[in-house]
């Protein structure tokens, strides 16, 4: 059996012709599709990929990890360089190990033991005019469709949006860690520092956005503990861009949880997260299925339970958990540790320092912007607190809640 790579630092570059779609490429620092054995390599090579594709695999060590034969578990991979995907496609997924992994494996990483280090900046953007397109990156991994756990693990890097030339999709999801996760999830005593900003001069397409400071998107069973982001999230344009109708979720751990199983415990924000969307969509108008289509702001956890038809049947705890930095939303709904939960207790979680400021037509809470059906308990917040009406519109701002619906105590 051969001894595996140990070292690339040669510059990748992948360059399609423009304006021809190929079917897929697969582009790693080390290899492109992981099938096999991938232990102690390390990659400084900037990777760059122009091809206008139908689906994009770039990963600092492996573009995609597929098949169960795959081990890639504990074995001191690293990854210094610097990701950039600019080419047109439908699907792009781009991560510091991997950019995409597929449901077949079970991924357990312990950097308390491993010696495994990610840095560099991350770069996706200029996906194909497709309402199924998709865009999922993150320091460690873009996509995951398999139950993963990650512990003690450092990321510091810039992870950086750049949706200027789209004009629609499904899903645009970015993490400090991980991108988007499709199955269940464990982060623990793991660190992100540097920025994530998303780039857009005019409309914001009619798509789901979700940033977090840890994670962006998860679709399940989530559970993170003592974990710090210290990455500031905002939309990089000063003027606010215009898109209503678009779901766009922040949040300084997690951005969005569809449902499932969501334990945030013993978690921090220290980054500052601003979202610039233009949205005028009121957020009472919210309905009992929550039909709405807003923007929210978390310090903490974006939101959870958001557009489920009937309420979940499991719920999410938020324990012990604080933000010191501002939550600024342009219009929307901003939350000093949450912005919107159906079916949760947010416990011992304080807002110390910062401003939540929705700048318009807006609703801020001192802890969460919306609470529906979720039992609050043993929470302080003494930052300060600005909502601002547009027009004849509506505002909402409480200390703790902007709003309370269902049954929420």
């Amino acid at each position: 059996m051969a001894e595996p790579v140990l070292f690339c630092k040669n510059p990748l570059h992948n360059k399609g012709k423009s304006g021809i779609i190929t079917p897929n490429a697969y582009v790693g620092g080390i290899t492109g599709v992981g099938n096999g054995e991938i232990s102690g390599n390390t990659n400084e090579g900037d990777i760059t990929s122009t091809s206008n594709v139908t689906s994009l695999y770039m990963g600092g060590v492996v573009g995609a990890v597929l098949g169960q034969s795959v081990k890639l578990e504990n074995n001191s991979n690293a990854n210094a360089s610097d990701l950039t995907a600019t080419g047109k496609a439908i699907y792009t997924y781009v991560g510091g190990l991997a950019g995409y992994v597929s449901d077949e494996v079970w991924l357990s990483y312990d950097f308390t033991s491993d010696a495994g280090v990610f840095a560099g900046s991350i770069y996706a953007g200029n996906a194909e005019a497709n309402s199924s397109a998709i865009i999922a990156a993150g320091g460690f991994v873009g996509f995951v469709e398999s139950p993963m756990t990650i512990n003690g693990l450092n990321y510091e890097g810039t992870v950086t949006t750049d949706i200027s030339d789209v004009t629609t999709g499904d899903y645009y999801t970015f993490g400090g860690l991980v991108g988007r996760a499709a199955a269940a999830l464990t982060v623990t005593s793991s660190t992100t520092k540097g920025s994530m900003p998303l780039t857009k001069t005019t409309t914001i397409p009619k798509a789901k956005i979700s940033h977090g400071g840890i994670v962006g998107l998860c679709e399940t069973d989530v559970t993170i503990k003592s974990c710090t982001n210290e990455m500031a999230i905002e939309f990089a344009a000063a003027t606010p861009s215009k898109s209503n109708g678009v779901i766009s979720h922040l949040g300084g751990i997690v951005g969005r949880v569809y449902s499932g199983k969501t334990h945030i415990e013993d978690c921090h924000n220290k980054g500052k997260i601003v979202n610039r969307l233009y949205n005028n969509n009121l957020l009472h108008d919210l309905g009992g299925t929550t039909t709405g289509k807003i923007a929210v702001v978390g310090g903490v956890l974006g939101s959870y339970g958001y557009l489920q038809s009937a309420l979940p049947t499991d719920e999410a705890i938020v324990k012990d958990c604080t933000n010191i930095n501002a939550v600024e939303a342009y219009r929307g709904g901003v939350g000093g540790v949450v912005g919107y939960i159906r079916n949760g207790v947010i416990d011992g979680c304080t807002y110390l320092n910062g401003r939540a400021d929705s700048q318009s037509n807006s609703y801020a809470g001192g802890i969460v912007c919306i609470a529906d059906d979720t039992i609050i308990r043993g929470c302080k917040a003494t930052a300060d607190l600005v909502s601002k009406p547009a027009g004849s519109l509506y505002i909402r701002c409480g200390g703790i809640a902007a709003w309370t619906r269902g049954a929420t105590t």
